[in-house]
């Protein structure tokens, strides 16, 4: 069987790891990608080492190989109008050229604590996953059929569903502490590979953290109580994402309370003090998210206790 993308010709101007790490997925899945280097060292990322101990001249760090295998190398200066003219034609054979590349001035901005702040604060997309495993623990017990049998075993249906919420939120801390720990160490191994000073450890980024995993938990929660109230798994996913991503922005913005919005409220949460004037505080966005978990919660429980399930 032919590789999905065995038809797929890519250009691949990046440099150190994201690019690289991108086109090295198309790689996998078959396209023939081909990395343009600089012909004076190419890729810096070539030389670079965990421990900084010194290649041997000719040798390339490990890094390096685990991200270009399967690529084929062509050497290119496109300062040269011999170089920008070949480069020309590779990119007119290609389907997809990708150029990343980090500045001297993008390097200086990424050693500031506020910068590495929001590079670990991508693991704040663990509080949108939980949300949705929320839902699928709970409704999807009405969508595959299991909930007669969990009632059966668990006949008192309010503590089945103080079950669920505690479960919901449990599975949402671990999901945002597991997410927060690869986004540390995904930092930090992009920050040393470009000599980075690390200010990882800073309060906000800690902060951050700390308040992606709480996040995570309401959401988790949330999502609990929100799939028992409307049984239906895949709705309630479709509702909950067109809801952040369309009804919240558009109705509360246009009322002027859109801060109060589930969205943003998680949002506040996630910040834990670093937010701007568009957020509620750290305080006043916790209490704003309890309320809601407790609606949902409340809501979710009474929906099973008086639902007819057999």
């Amino acid at each position: 069987m032919s590789s999905p993308l065995a038809m797929l010709r890519v250009v691949d101007l990046s440099t150190e790891i994201a690019g690289p790490y991108a086109t090295k997925l198309l790689a996998d899945a078959g396209a023939d990608v081909v990395k343009i280097e600089h012909p004076a060292g190419g890729d810096p990322l070539r030389r670079w080492t965990a421990s900084g101990a010194p290649l041997a001249p000719g040798e390339d760090g490990a890094l390096f190989r685990f991200l270009n295998t399967s690529k084929r190398s062509v050497a290119l200066d496109v300062s040269t109008a011999g170089g920008r003219e070949r480069l020309l034609g590779l990119a007119a054979g290609a389907d997809l050229v990708i150029s990343l590349h980090v500045g001297k001035d993008s390097l200086f901005s990424l050693g500031e604590p506020r910068q590495q702040r929001d590079v670990v604060s991508i693991a704040a997309v663990s509080a949108l996953i939980s949300l949705i495993l929320g839902i699928v623990a709970s409704a999807g017990e009405f969508s595959h059929g299991t909930i007669g049998q969990t009632f059966l075993v668990a006949p008192v249906r309010e503590r089945v569903a103080a079950a669920k919420l505690i479960a919901g939120a449990f599975a949402g801390f671990v999901l945002a502490v597991i997410a927060c720990a690869f986004a540390w160490g995904l930092a930090a191994l992009l920050l040393a590979a470009r000599s980075v000073t690390l200010h990882l450890g800073s309060g906000s980024t800690v902060r951050v953290a700390l308040g992606t995993i709480l996040a995570a938990a309401l959401t988790g929660a949330f999502g609990i109580g929100l799939g028992a109230l409307l049984r239906r798994q895949t709705a309630a996913i479709v509702i909950a994402l067109v809801w952040l991503l369309v009804g919240e922005p558009l109705l509360l913005g246009i009322a002027g309370v859109e801060r109060y919005g589930p969205g943003r409220v998680i949002a506040s949460v996630v910040e834990a003090g670093n937010q701007g004037s568009d957020l509620l505080s750290f305080g006043a966005g916790l209490s704003v998210a309890l309320v809601y978990v407790a609606v949902a919660g409340a809501l979710g429980t009474l929906s099973l206790s008086r639902s007819d399930i057999t």
